[in-house]
């Protein structure tokens, strides 16, 4: 997963470290949680075929149509965001920004 995640409220991670994102991490999530989860991924691997039909079912269930097409749009910004920097190979937090001159 790309996606930046929080952790549940009742994911006894350690509050320092950031919690895994893989699948056996699931029980961790609520089952809401873990439907955002692989909705998210299977939206961001779309190749030549759709979302799998029982990751789409398990969404549905869990998410109003509001709610999902919410979860879709913002999963497509983050990839949006994420695309450039993987095509172009840029190194996460490499980019210096262009420091401004002191007001005079």
């Amino acid at each position: 997963m790309r996606a930046p995640l929080r952790p549940s409220p009742n994911c006894q991670w350690p509050s320092k470290r950031t919690p895994p994102t893989d699948r056996w991490c699931a029980p961790f999530f609520t089952p809401r949680e873990r439907a955002a989860l692989a909705w998210t991924e299977g939206v961001t691997e779309l190749g030549r075929e759709d979302v799998p039909d029982d990751v789409y079912e398990t969404a549905r269930s869990h998410f109003t149509e509001e709610e999902l097409v919410r979860v879709t749009v913002a999963v497509i910004a983050i990839n949006g965001w994420n695309r450039p920097r993987v095509a172009f190979r840029s190194e996460v937090g490499g980019y210096p920004p262009r420091q401004r001159e002191a007001s005079r």
